[in-house]
């Protein structure tokens, strides 16, 4: 196990933090219009949505994590993680109703139209953990970007670590997204942590992902951990996982 001083701990905190697109949302990109196929309600803070691509367009998703844009008529582009596992040509989207376009995303139906973008950004390669220990922090719609790298674990045996522990942050109890889902990774061996913000941290329940991870967490030895959420937990759970001797190349971080 490496262990790096704290200088040098912050310093590769911050290159974390600070990783950005190669281009701003609202930049020129190809798009292509598509229609909404499906939209439901994912929890009371989250909406659902369901697009069909082109065959180019699905061919050029190739890791899980990549993220496109979505460009809503009468409003700027902004950045949305596919969380569908690559090889359909259907892609999921998980829409904060908090967020600049969630109420826009409400008021739309099936059939309306915007326009999407060639999926973008290095994603993760469910590979690199094989057989070993994959940790997976996510807060909000954070979770979104780990759907489709569990997927490709749970759905190509060869390639599932040996260990898989989420740990997932919500502002309130009723937020949390994809709760079946959650249901069914727990069954198939995934040790699932949830934290909720707005109650009082007792006993198991857990605030804070990190402090769910500071009372369970798997041997640390060349473990990977995937991050994606608020920048203050991307912040806190790095600094933890380079103290605790995780290789940064081993730290990956969705943008």
């Amino acid at each position: 196990m490496n262990f790096y001083d704290s200088d040098e701990i912050s310093a590769r905190v911050e290159r974390l933090l600070t990783a950005q697109p190669t281009a701003p949302p609202e930049s020129r990109r190809v798009r292509r219009p598509v229609r909404i196929e499906a939209h439901w309600e994912e929890s009371p803070r989250y909406l659902g949505i369901r697009l069909r691509v082109d065959d180019e367009f699905a061919r050029a998703y190739r890791r899980p994590a990549q993220y496109v844009t979505l460009k809503v008529p009468g409003w700027p582009a902004r950045f949305f993680v596919i969380a569908d596992r690559p090889e359909f040509d259907l892609w999921e989207f998980l829409i904060d109703r908090n967020g600049e376009l969630g109420p826009v995303f409400e008021k739309m139906d099936v059939g309306a139209s915007l326009r999407v973008s060639l999926p973008e950004g290095s994603g993760f390669d469910p590979e690199e953990a094989q057989d070993k220990v994959a940790t997976l922090f996510c807060t909000g719609s954070g979770v979104a970007t780990m759907r489709p790298v569990i997927d490709c674990w749970l759905r190509v045996g060869a390639v599932r670590p040996r260990e898989i522990a989420l740990y997932y942050g919500e502002h309130r109890i009723d937020d949390f997204a994809y709760g079946e889902l959650l249901d069914r990774w727990e069954n198939e061996g995934l040790q699932i942590y949830r934290a909720v913000e707005q109650c009082e941290e007792t006993g198991e329940s857990f605030r804070y992902v990190q402090h769910a991870f500071d009372a369970h967490h798997p041997p640390m030895d060349d473990a990977y951990a995937y991050l994606s959420g608020a920048p203050v937990m991307i912040q806190m759970v790095a600094d933890k996982l380079l103290h605790l001797g995780v290789a940064p190349s081993q730290v990956k971080v969705n943008i």
